[in-house]
């Protein structure tokens, strides 16, 4: 169908299924949209085990999915009611289909799932792949969001305000923009949909969801990370003079490292992952409520009495806003069952147990 009398008599007999109604067009694009994408379900080196399968090799499918595209858009460009949105239903099914096609490699249980570094890489693909697909489909000037911008190739956290995060946000805006544009450059499909598709799926998280059930290794990475962080701080105990009131170093620093992780998960996803982000981060609270409870004792110096107080009384005044950032950032679904009172309660009972030591010293000097 490429001269332009079959393109025309093409458009008309589309017209007519047009005036069939919703059951006739329903049919028609579905249709053309498995004719579009049978190469993609049939094709060896996407199926399991074929060359292009693995989590690595996840952009050669986003390849082919914007060369295939490209050849839909110019090959039909006038020839469906732009209401039909094809390209976008394509995409939709593409999207369904690797979601498929990716669970069953994260399900697999192969070494490379278990490879912190080819998640994150895969996921982060994944996700710049929506976020152009929804710029393309849906509309939006927000080419590059900043917390994708923020991930290096290895999924790592960059700073957005160093020369490398700069860098990298105008490379990753100035490749997805270009796509955009080539989209709407008189093809079909490009920009938002010509009528109300309220109960079309979205596609921002309809594919990059499908990893959160397997982000374990991630999860594993940073309680690893801030298991080491606090080892090394807590060997290195400080009394830090910033505040109000003098307190150990470890909590700030501890407090400082949530706020890095929530920015570098949520940077990711924002679902399932991230509530069992912030598992670790009660678990972390729990054992620092610990490590002050140790340093407590009926010949505790008064000085670090006071420490530890300070130090509790911080921990326990920040709980709060760490619990309202993070149900600022969560899915809706986990927001209710995020709750830190009992490790802000265990805090406030080392304040308590200090209390009583401090009577414990005054009885004692009397005597």
């Amino acid at each position: 169908m490429t001269n332009c009398t079959s393109r025309t008599e093409f458009s008309s007999y589309s017209l007519v299924v047009d005036a069939l109604g919703t059951a006739a067009v329903e049919r028609q694009v579905a249709a053309i949209v498995d004719d579009a994408l049978g190469p993609y379900t049939s094709m060896p080196e996407f199926q399991r085990g074929g060359d292009a399968s693995s989590l690595d090799q996840v952009e050669r499918r986003f390849a082919w999915f914007r060369r295939t595209i490209r050849e839909v858009e110019h090959r039909f460009a006038g020839t469906f009611p732009e209401k039909w949105n094809v390209p976008h239903r394509i995409c939709l099914k593409f999207l369904s289909v690797t979601r498929s096609h990716l669970l069953a490699v994260l399900s697999s249980g192969d070494p490379e799932v278990e490879n912190v570094t080819v998640l994150l890489k895969a996921l982060q693909k994944t996700l710049v792949f929506e976020k152009e697909m929804q710029v393309k489909f849906e509309g939006g000037a927000d080419v590059v969001t900043s917390a994708i911008a923020s991930l290096d190739e290895s999924g790592q956290f960059v700073d957005p305000n160093s020369a490398a995060g700069i860098k990298r946000r105008h490379d990753l805006e100035k490749a997805a923009k270009s796509r955009a544009e080539a989209a709407t450059n008189g093809e079909l499909g490009g920009g938002p949909p010509a009528v109300d598709d309220s109960h079309v799926p979205k596609i921002l998280n309809m594919l990059s969801s499908v990893y959160d059930p397997f982000m374990g290794p991630y999860i594993s990475l940073e309680r690893k990370n801030l298991e080491e962080m606090m080892t090394k701080y807590l060997e290195e105990e400080q009394v830090g003079q910033d505040g109000a009131l003098p307190v150990y170093t470890s909590s700030v620093q501890m407090f400082g490292y949530f706020k890095g992780s929530i920015k570098r998960c949520t940077a990711l996803t924002s679902g399932q992952t991230f509530f069992d982000l912030q598992k670790e981060f009660k678990a972390s609270l729990s054992k620092y409520g610990g490590v002050l409870r140790n340093k407590l004792g009926a010949r505790s110096a008064e000085k670090e009495l006071c420490y530890v107080v300070n130090t509790a009384e911080y921990a326990a005044e920040t709980i709060p806003q760490l619990e309202d950032l993070i149900k600022a950032k969560i899915d809706e679904t986990y927001k209710e069952r995020v709750d830190l009172t009992p490790e802000q309660d265990g805090f406030y009972e080392v304040r308590s147990t200090i209390f009583i030591l401090y009577c414990f010293h005054r009885c004692f000097c009397m005597v």
